[in-house]
C-alpha cells in the first residue's frame, strides 16, 4: 500500500511505519509539538497530519531528505491526509443539501 485510500489504511500506514515516522519528527519538530505524537497515534486524532505537515515544512529542501527512512511515507501520509476528514465533508455537504 503506497497511498493510503480511507482512514484504516491511513492509519495502518501510521502503526507500520510509526518507528521511521517519529524518528522523522523528533528531528523536524519542537518538543512541545513532538509531545503529542504518542496521544495523537493512540487515539486515532486525525490532528496527527498537522504533526506531519510540520516535520515536512520544516524539513531541508535537500535531495538526501528522500534517503530518510519512512521519509516516502511521510509524504504520502501529508498528501493524502484528506482521507482523515472525507466522513465530515460527506456529513457537510449532505447537511447543506
Amino acid at each position: 500500500m503506497l497511498y493510503p485510500t480511507n482512514k484504516e489504511e491511513y492509519w495502518q500506514l501510521v502503526d507500520t511505519h510509526w518507528e521511521d515516522l517519529y524518528d522523522i519528527l523528533f528531528r523536524f519538530l519542537d518538543k512541545n509539538e513532538l509531545s503529542k505524537a504518542d496521544y495523537l497515534r493512540l487515539n486515532m486524532d486525525s490532528e496527527i497530519s498537522r504533526l506531519f505537515q510540520h516535520a515536512w515544512e520544516n524539513a531541508p529542501d535537500n535531495k538526501s531528505i528522500h534517503f530518510i527512512p519512512g521519509w516516502n511515507v511521510l509524504c504520502n501520509l501529508c498528501s493524502e491526509s484528506y482521507v482523515l476528514y472525507e466522513e465530515e465533508n460527506e456529513s457537510a455537504t449532505y447537511i447543506s443539501k
